[in-house]
């Protein structure tokens, strides 16, 4: 079934499968997870230049990065970047919200 869906809570509604944004979800979940645990190991917080270990399955890592790339094109069509919340709005969400 597909379902709308409001990305990280902002105003770019996206039409998707319910299953995908389950599963992307989940893929997001288990990212804070490895930052949270990457901070009880070392005392400090994760950067991206580092490595961080994080617990998912083959499907919720295709997901995840599918959704980036798809996130990346939209914002190279539109210039270079994405206009998703207004000023300095604070982000209501990090998943995506169905509505």
């Amino acid at each position: 079934m597909q379902s709308i869906y409001a990305v990280y809570g902002s105003k770019l509604h996206l039409i998707l499968d319910d299953d995908f944004a389950t599963t992307y979800n989940r893929a997001q979940e288990a990212f804070f997870k490895a930052q949270s645990d990457h901070m009880e190991r070392t005392g400090s917080q994760w950067d991206p230049s580092t490595p961080l270990m994080i617990q998912w399955t083959k499907k919720e890592e295709k997901v995840y990065n599918d959704f980036a790339k798809f996130m990346n094109h939209l914002s190279e069509i539109n210039g270079g970047h994405l206009e998703l919340f207004d000023n300095d709005e604070e982000i209501p969400s990090d998943y995506l919200v169905k509505q």
